[in-house]
Parts: C-alpha cells; sequence; structure tokens
C-alpha cells in the first residue's frame, strides 16, 4: 500500500467510516503521515460505559501509564490448573510494587504449535514498569528460586516495557476481559503523536466490533506499535481448548509481525495491608484458587473458619509464627 492511499484510510478511520473503507479488513499501519485528531470523551453504545484513561500519570513523553509485557514458550507439560496456587502466592508480590495498577496471565496455542503464554502488568508510568521487570529478574525469589528460573518458564520468554500512548477500558471483571489479543507492528517513522491520532480511528472500530477494551502501546527501542484488546466471551464457551473467537476476527493492521490471542487465566488489582483488597478473578472455569490448595487468600474470605489453609492469624498484618510465603504471604513479606 502507498503513502498516500493509507494516509487515506487513516483519515477514513479516524472520521468513522468503517474498515471497509480501505478495502481491506484492517487499518493500515501508522506511516509517518499525520493523520487528524478524533473526538476526545468517547462513550460506549454497549454495555458499561468506556472509560479513556486519560486520569493516569503521565510520565516518558505523555504516555499514560507503562506496560510490561511478556510472551512465554510454555512447555506442552505444563498442568495449567495446577498454576493456580503459584499465581495466588505471586499476586501478593507483584500486586504490592510501586504503581501497580492491574495483572493480567494469559494463554493459548500458537497457529505454528505448541502453546503460548503471556504476563501483562500495567504501572502508573513506563519507569515503574521498568523497575519492576528489574525487580522481577533480580530480586523476586521464592524456595531459593528465581522467578525466571522456574520449569514453565525454562523454554524461553520474551519481556519488553512499552508506554501506553492511549487506551479505553471498560472496568475488569469476569465478563469483560474473558479473551485477549496482542498485535504488534513496526511504525515506519511514526511520531507519537501519530500514533494517537490513528488510535482515534481504531477506537470506534473496537467500539463496532464490541470490544470491551484497548490500549496503544509504543516501544522506542522496539520501533514497534501495539496493540492489547479484550472481549467478553459467554461462560460455557471459554476453555484452553476452545475456539477463541477473537483469534477468527480481522486484526486492526495490515502486516503484523506479531498476532497471537489467548484467554485470560487471572486479574490481579493492587495488594492491601493483610490481603483485604479486590481478589483475583479467574475467567477461565477449572483454572482457579479454592479452599484447600495450600494459600490462604483472605481476599476471597478464606480463614481458619472455612480452611485448613489459614492459621488463625492470617490477615492481621504481621509475621506470625507458623505463617509462611505460601500458607499467608499477604502477611509474610519478605519483600521491600
Amino acid at each position: 500500500m502507498d503513502r498516500s492511499r493509507s494516509y487515506r484510510c487513516v483519515v477514513a478511520a479516524v472520521v468513522s467510516i468503517t474498515m471497509a473503507a480501505c478495502g481491506e479488513g484492517a487499518l493500515p499501519a501508522p506511516s509517518g503521515q499525520p493523520g487528524q485528531p478524533g473526538a476526545s470523551g468517547l462513550s460506549g453504545s454497549f454495555g458499561a460505559p468506556i472509560i479513556p484513561s486519560g486520569g493516569a500519570q503521565s510520565d516518558k513523553d505523555g504516555a499514560l501509564a507503562g506496560m510490561f509485557v511478556c510472551d512465554v514458550d510454555v512447555p506442552a507439560s505444563t498442568q495449567m490448573s495446577a498454576l493456580a496456587h503459584d499465581l495466588e502466592v505471586d499476586r501478593v508480590y507483584h500486586a504490592d510494587r510501586p504503581g501497580f495498577i492491574r495483572q493480567w496471565t494469559a494463554a493459548g496455542p500458537r497457529a505454528s504449535g505448541g502453546r503460548w503464554g503471556a504476563l501483562v502488568t500495567k504501572f502508573h508510568s513506563p519507569s515503574q514498569a521498568q523497575e519492576f521487570s528489574t525487580w522481577l529478574a533480580d530480586d523476586y525469589v521464592l524456595h531459593g528460586t528465581r522467578y525466571w528460573d522456574r520449569p514453565y518458564f525454562k523454554q524461553g520468554v520474551s519481556c519488553n516495557v512499552w508506554e501506553v500512548l492511549a487506551s479505553v477500558e471498560r472496568p475488569s471483571t469476569e465478563a469483560t476481559q474473558v479473551a485477549i489479543r496482542f498485535e504488534r507492528f513496526p511504525l515506519f517513522g511514526a511520531t507519537r503523536a501519530e500514533l494517537r491520532a490513528w488510535f482515534a480511528g481504531v477506537r470506534v472500530e473496537a467500539l463496532r466490533r464490541g470490544h470491551s477494551s484497548i490500549a496503544l502501546l509504543f516501544s522506542e527501542d522496539l520501533r514497534m506499535a501495539s496493540l492489547v484488546y479484550f472481549a467478553d466471551v459467554p461462560r460455557a464457551q471459554r476453555g484452553l481448548g476452545n475456539p477463541n473467537p477473537l483469534a477468527a476476527r480481522q486484526p486492526f493492521v495490515q502486516d503484523d509481525v506479531f498476532d497471537q490471542s489467548g484467554w485470560t487465566l487471572a486479574i490481579w488489582f493492587p495488594f492491601e495491608t493483610g490481603d483485604h483488597g479486590r481478589p483475583a478473578l479467574w475467567p477461565l472455569p477449572g483454572i482457579e484458587a479454592f479452599p484447600g490448595d495450600g494459600v490462604c487468600s483472605v481476599s476471597r474470605h478464606e480463614s481458619s473458619q472455612t480452611t485448613a489453609d489459614c492459621l488463625a492469624t492470617c490477615g492481621n498484618a504481621a509475621e506470625e509464627q507458623g505463617e509462611t510465603v505460601d500458607n499467608c504471604p499477604g502477611d509474610v513479606r519478605p519483600f521491600n
């Protein structure tokens, strides 16, 4: 596609003409031609209102937030349901890092074979996302094992910090963020301002398609941009072995260099002292924390009266005799 046609397609999207105006099923990636800003204050025509994320702290070059994203080659031998224990322990430590907003853990089959996994952690700023990346690699050690040395990471992990340039979001619930898809594409010289202008058309199309949330990411080091978006899926259709409806949709961008869909396994919220904040969400049936899994999840209203996982003191925000990082991670705080 030549630059003049690329520019016409971007403008068409910004003024809310559907993607059919480009003569193809996806928008061209920004090519360095100036786009035109779209209307602000976008609200959704379905379900709960779509909320622009402009209230977040601004950081590097006007980024609304920072995103730490890891792609994982998951070994075929990994029992995904067994990951719930580790996820529930990790939650109370990862979600207590400075600037933490949300974390999504996802998994799905690769088109080329094998299984893909993802860790997506959002912070108030890119610098906080970078600090988390360093902490996770160098300082997060449980039972003498560094995080990335765990068996389910042994086939390979690729992580990067991204700036969040723009997004529209619905609240994170088990109904709104079940399926997730990533598209990544080279920039061809587009600036941050041009990316934001281009995204105005993308978000209009995202609303038309019924996506619950979508974010535009940018990496100066990679010279790439990325779209990350979510959709609801009826509970009866959810399952790691089931077709993911997002994977069947046309991509937003032509000539993606990465396009991967998956199922959201867990959603985390900021930690509160003693684990009295919001519990993790587990959108996928069969993969979730439960009484008897060995972890006292105070945020799930577990206590010594409801499960043997909990000591009577668990949840008082003080490390007591018999409490460990496994049975009461909300009280045992080994990390600064």
